[in-house]
């Protein structure tokens, strides 16, 4: 059965993310590690890498790169799962596919929150999960 979902708040997302090689030599062979999170768990709702990710489909590619002064602002929440899953640190730039989109259970939504609120709420850096974005 083919997932018809695009992404979108509170959908269960699974990402690709492919590194390019590091080592000019290894041109055929890039690092793949894939990232799934609960779309519109952010600050405002959708942080500013979900706002990019909307409407795209299993199968969609994108390209993104990070710096290292935007990262907390863009991914929020998500910024120390992205990073361990992508398993680098900013700068850099990696292609994203669109593995799976799948509706979101109240079950695993609860689940979800309790994880966000459980590791800080945010990364703003400031210690207090007020969600300021380190403001």
């Amino acid at each position: 059965m083919t997932n018809s979902l695009s992404i979108a708040p509170l959908t269960r997302v699974t990402l690709q993310l492919e590194m390019p090689p590091v080592d000019p030599e290894r041109t055929n062979h890039s690092d793949q590690n894939t990232f799934s999170f609960v779309c519109g768990l952010g600050i405002e709702g959708l942080t500013a890498f979900e706002k990019e990710l909307q409407g795209m489909s299993p199968g969609d590619r994108m390209d993104l790169h990070i710096d290292p002064l935007s990262v907390a602002s863009y991914l929020e929440h998500l910024k120390s799962l992205f990073l361990a899953a992508a398993k680098v640190e900013p700068p850099f730039e990696l292609s994203i596919r669109v593995v799976s989109v799948n509706p979101v259970s109240e079950r695993e939504l609860v689940r979800a929150l309790a994880e966000k609120t459980e590791a800080g709420g945010n990364d703003c850096g400031c210690d207090c999960s007020c969600g300021c974005g380190g403001k």
